[in-house]
């Protein structure tokens, strides 16, 4: 998951890095300001529900993250993230997951939040699942209650055409993190099962990265070959 932009205005970063950008009379811009090197951990729990072909089963899964701006450039941004402390209950059981639960991916993002690319050490990346919680940065200051909307195009990459609406919602403080809190409605629309995400994420004023995410997922595919399930998903930044 992931929500990242780069300012081009080289004379506002220094207001940037002190406090929110205020437009107009109650406007924010929020924008994304990565650092190569920056290093973000998170928590992560989903649960999930799906038929593997004996019933509805319960799926819950809990692990770590640690992201890592590997680059920065004036036309992307990569980052690298690394899973850990994996665990997997599967009706209240757990099940043996080996070193599965510990893979490295690496997703390079425009500089607007969009994500370009996906890879997964062991061959495990899921570009579909990816964009349904990926954050477009807007183009404009907002009010409370102001959108704006991002497309998904299907040509290349395993992306599936959708559409996504933000709405700014107002300040918000979580933890030690003053954010922008920003609700989203994701929806594919193409295919037969098409998946669909509604949620929460609440972005940090100063750096622009997710520190908190609440979303809900109707029919989402974990995993090629895997049924399409209902989940929810909550990911919270720990350092």
């Amino acid at each position: 998951m992931n929500v990242f932009r780069l300012s081009c205005a080289l004379g506002a970063l220094s207001l940037l890095a002190t406090a929110p950008a205020i437009v107009g009379q109650g406007e924010v811009q929020i924008v994304w300001q990565p650092k190569a090197g920056q290093v973000s951990k998170y928590k992560m729990e989903v649960d999930a529900e799906g038929d593997f072909g004996q019933g509805p089963m319960k799926i819950k899964v809990t692990m770590g993250l640690s992201n890592t701006v590997k680059s920065v450039s004036d036309k992307e941004v990569v980052i690298e993230g690394k899973t850990n402390d994996m665990k997997v209950m599967l009706d209240g059981n757990e099940l043996p997951i080996g070193d599965s639960g510990n893979d490295t991916s690496t997703n390079t993002y425009s500089l607007n939040g969009d994500l370009i690319s996906t890879k997964s050490a062991m061959g495990q990346e899921n570009p579909r699942m990816e964009q349904m919680t990926s954050f477009r940065y807007p183009d404009k200051a907002l009010k409370p209650g102001e959108s704006w909307t991002r497309a998904v195009k299907g040509e290349k990459g395993g992306f599936i055409p959708a559409m996504a609406t933000y709405t700014y919602v107002g300040p918000d403080k979580v933890g030690k993190w003053d954010c922008h809190k920003v609700t989203f409605d994701y929806k594919e629309t193409a295919g037969d099962k098409p998946s669909s995400s509604k949620g929460t994420v609440w972005i940090d004023t100063v750096s622009g990265d997710a520190i908190k995410l609440d979303v809900t997922m109707k029919d989402v595919v974990f995993q090629e070959g895997m049924p399409a399930m209902n989940a929810t998903a909550k990911m919270n930044r720990v350092e």
